[in-house]
């Protein structure tokens, strides 16, 4: 059986770090949202933003209220 997650979240959930080598913002490819997608069972929407505070994420939640129904988790 197949899952479907959809995921709000801030720059953590995003994968964003602070690369202090280069000194600015980078995603990484192994974040949280990436390991789940490597299950086969798992199909992730990330909708996820840096510097996501409540106020943007109850925003991005309005703008995405129709097709949450779809999913089978929202995180």
């Amino acid at each position: 059986m197949s899952y479907s997650v959809c995921l709000f979240g801030d720059s953590v959930a995003k994968g964003v770090i602070f690369d202090s080598i280069r000194r600015k913002y980078r995603v990484i490819k192994d974040c949280f949202a990436a390991s789940m997608e490597t299950q086969d069972h798992l199909r992730v929407t990330n909708y996820s933003k840096f510097g996501c505070t409540i106020t943007k994420g109850r925003e991005l939640l309005e703008r995405h209220a129709a097709e949450l129904s779809s999913y089978d988790f929202v995180v």
